[in-house]
C-alpha cells in the first residue's frame, strides 16, 4: 500500500471535545448552535448522529473559549440535553489527497497511535486529512511517530 498522498503531520493543542445528547426533539441542538455562534466560538470536527431515538453532537472547540462555552451548554442543559466537555486534548493530523476514501491509511493511523498506546477519543476525515483527537500529553509523541510513518 502507498502513502505518498500524505506531505505533512499537523496538530493543534489546547482544545476541548464537547459532546451534547438529547432524547427530545433536535431543534434543541440546533438552539445550541445559534447560541455557539452567537457567542463567536469557532468549532471543528463536527459530527451529528441520530440513533435509536437520540441525537449526539460532537465537536471540538478552543480550550481558550471554555468559559463561553459552558454559559451556552449550561443554558441548554435544562431543556433535556445531557452535556460533556473533554478537556486536555489536542488534535493530530495527516494531510494530503485522497484521503476521503482511503479506509487502509485511516485504518494505519489508528494503528500506529494504538501501537504507541495513545488513546484516540474521535476521529475526523475529509479528502485532505484524517484528524484524531488525543491526550494533549500524547500530542508531541502523535506528532514524531505519524511524521515518521506517512511522510
Amino acid at each position: 500500500m502507498e502513502y505518498e498522498q500524505i506531505n505533512s503531520v499537523t496538530s493543534k493543542p489546547d482544545i476541548v471535545l464537547v459532546r451534547a445528547t438529547t432524547s427530545e426533539k433536535a431543534t434543541a441542538l440546533s438552539e445550541l448552535m445559534r447560541d455557539l455562534a452567537a457567542s463567536d466560538i469557532q468549532i471543528f470536527d463536527y459530527h451529528r448522529v441520530a440513533r435509536d431515538g437520540e441525537t449526539t453532537l460532537t465537536f471540538v472547540a478552543e480550550a481558550e473559549d471554555l468559559d463561553r462555552l459552558k454559559q451556552c451548554l449550561s443554558t441548554v442543559s435544562s431543556g433535556g440535553i445531557r452535556t460533556s466537555i473533554q478537556g486536555d486534548i489536542a488534535s493530530v493530523s495527516v494531510v494530503g489527497s485522497g484521503l476521503a476514501c482511503s479506509a487502509g491509511t485511516l485504518s494505519e493511523v489508528e494503528r500506529v497511535l494504538a501501537d504507541a498506546d495513545i488513546p484516540v477519543y474521535s476521529v475526523g476525515t475529509s479528502s485532505l486529512s484524517i484528524t484524531c483527537i488525543i491526550p494533549a500529553t500524547a500530542r508531541k509523541e502523535a506528532i514524531g511517530i505519524l511524521h515518521m510513518r506517512f511522510v
